[in-house]
């Protein structure tokens, strides 16, 4: 039985059979009319869509790794998720450009589309001096060396 009560007064305006449970019910005060629904449903939550970017980073030659990391750069992340994993790198330590890699990161709340980043290897400056040599006029060249 569903009972419809006045949302003024709340007096029954009617009682109502039902055949089976009722798992939703609505009435519309304008009609005087009741729907009600009997069936299951399924609600299906999709996930969300986000890009994530892996952030250019830059470190000299000799130098460890920076840390790397990324940013959402279109949707958003809801209250306090975060992602797992991380972004890798291609490998190399000489001077050069390798690729940050941002498809590691995973939550399955949500579609994740990565985009890569860039690691620039620049080369290591130094200063290179000549050390100070002497000969006597007429002998051959002594060793030339340096220091770094």
């Amino acid at each position: 039985m569903m009972v419809v009560l006045s949302a003024t007064d709340g007096k029954i305006l009617a009682n109502l059979p039902l055949a089976g449970a009722s798992d939703g019910a609505m009435f519309n005060p304008a009609t005087m009319e009741v729907y009600s629904s009997h069936g299951n449903g399924t609600l299906t939550i999709d996930p969300r869509p986000i890009t994530v970017t892996a952030s250019d980073q830059t470190k000299v030659y000799g130098n460890a790794d920076p840390g790397f990391t990324y940013a959402v750069t279109s949707g958003s992340l809801v209250g306090n998720d975060r992602l797992t994993g991380q972004v890798t790198r291609s490998a190399g330590e000489n001077v050069g450009l390798y690729t940050l890699d941002a498809s590691g990161l995973r939550n399955p709340n949500y579609a994740i589309t990565s985009r890569n980043g860039s690691l620039s290897i620049t080369p290591r400056p130094i200063t290179v001096t000549a050390d100070d040599q002497r000969k006597i006029y007429g002998n051959a060249d002594p060793a030339l060396s340096y220091t770094v």
